[in-house]
């Protein structure tokens, strides 16, 4: 992995490929029953954000 790479991630998280984000998950050790709990989270915040964009 190109060092200068991981250096833009941090920089840029929104820019992190699915491979650094996928271990990123998988280093929380996180259960099943937790993920379901976060995805669910997280869905209301892109809803919240994408309907937030659109009355701009």
């Amino acid at each position: 992995m190109d060092p200068h790479a991981a250096e833009y991630d941090r920089r840029f998280p929104g820019n992190v490929d699915e491979q650094a984000l996928r271990q990123l998950v998988l280093r929380t050790n996180m259960p099943a029953d937790d993920s379901a709990i976060w995805m669910g989270m997280l869905r209301q915040v892109l809803w919240k954000l994408r309907s937030d964009e659109r009355q701009e």
